[in-house]
């Protein structure tokens, strides 16, 4: 972000910078954009000569990126409604996806209690579609709500009664990123 300074003149500004300048000239304040004086309004005709001159806003103009060393605290001014010249900006971060947590087979497992796991296993004997749901499960690498299978297969759960509503959504709330 553009920070403005507004110095009353160039010799205030070469005081105040004075203690960041090595005996080479070499200017310790990074990002720093001297302006100096500008200029507003003026009138010209159409061959670019001068009608009315344009008119100097009175002070020193200076713009920076990043702390304001002590020295030009005092001279930090609000941003202009149109300033003249700022910094650009660099785009934000992108948004990164969210990174979901990976599970065992055996932590999944553990999100069931002791008799939902029973309700499951006991499903696997007569329902085929849990079964390869359950056997799906036990040789994954690992398990993630990332994966589109996993609401599928605990939505299958609550489907053949094995799971309700309320206990699939404590499940997928412990699997959401953090």
């Amino acid at each position: 972000m553009t920070i403005f300074l507004h110095f009353p003149d160039e010799a205030t500004f070469k005081d105040a910078i004075a203690s960041y300048v090595d005996e080479e000239g070499n200017c310790s304040v990074p990002n720093l954009d001297v302006i100096g004086l500008i200029y507003e309004g003026g009138e010209y005709d159409e061959d670019g000569e001068v009608i009315t001159p344009p008119t100097a806003i009175p002070g020193w103009h200076v713009n920076l990126i990043g702390e304001v060393p002590e020295a030009f605290a005092e001279y930090v001014i609000e941003a202009p409604a149109h300033p003249y010249r700022v910094f650009a900006e660099s785009p934000p971060d992108p948004v990164k996806p969210p990174k979901y947590p990976r599970f065992t087979a055996l932590q999944m497992l553990d999100f069931f209690s002791t008799e939902e796991q029973l309700a499951v296993v006991t499903a696997t004997l007569a329902n085929p579609a849990v079964k390869l749901w359950y056997d799906r499960l036990l040789a994954a690498d690992y398990v993630t709500y990332e994966d589109p299978r996993t609401e599928q297969g605990l939505q299958a759960l609550v489907g053949f009664g094995l799971l309700d509503q309320e206990r699939k959504d404590s499940i997928v709330e412990a699997m959401q990123p953090i």
